[in-house]
């Protein structure tokens, strides 16, 4: 990111926290009422395996009017589409990596091993 970029890019978060809240959130509401919960669908489902493919990818986002910033994006979504799955599911999520950057991932909701729980600097 560019010095200008960087600048440009700290006033207008700033402006925002003196943006009124309310109005702002009522607009996103009205704007994304068909977007959530972004759930995603199994691409395969046998009965004893469901399988999920998630991608990350940089994006740009208008996060207000005439105000585009980038950002990471599951599957092209932010935030990230839900897995839904129940106690017991078999389940495999084929992740691609979109970026030159390093990844992990924090399952939510998940009881997972540290190790495999996405913690960052773990190799």
């Amino acid at each position: 990111m560019k010095r200008r970029e960087f600048i440009n890019n700290a006033a207008i978060i700033s402006a925002a926290a003196f943006m009124p809240a309310d109005l702002l959130g009522k607009e996103a509401v009205e704007r994304n009422k068909k977007n959530f919960p972004n759930v995603l669908e199994p691409v395969r489902n046998n009965g004893i395996l469901k399988e999920y493919e998630l991608f990350i990818d940089i994006a740009r986002r208008e996060i207000a009017p005439g105000f585009v910033i980038h950002t990471l994006a599951f599957n092209n979504s932010v935030p990230g589409p839900e897995i839904r799955v129940n106690r017991g599911d078999n389940v495999r999520v084929i992740f691609r990596n979109k970026t030159e950057l390093n990844h992990t991932i924090h399952w939510h909701g998940m009881h997972a091993p540290w190790r495999m729980d996405g913690v960052p600097y773990y190799e």
